[in-house]
């Protein structure tokens, strides 16, 4: 008689086991929020002291690609 009251108790134990796992939930019940990207672009995607150049073409005739560039016109 134990063993039958026993196996009947822990069959319903085990069926309520999944109903138990789902009693709470996961997380809050708020919107999520987006959040900002690591790496910021900035300047055109060209960083700081760089500018973006349009592609163009040379007074010879050959296509230049855009491209950065720093914005002074002298090198060191």
């Amino acid at each position: 008689m134990r063993v039958a009251v026993f196996g009947f108790l822990s069959g319903l134990a085990t069926a309520a086991l999944p109903l138990a796992a789902n009693a709470v939930p996961t997380g809050p019940d708020m919107p999520a929020v987006a959040s900002s990207p690591a790496i910021e672009q900035v300047a055109g995607g060209c960083g700081p002291g760089w500018h973006p150049v349009p592609g163009h073409f040379t007074p010879w005739g050959h296509w230049v690609p855009p491209h950065c560039a720093p914005h002074h016109y002298w090198w060191p």
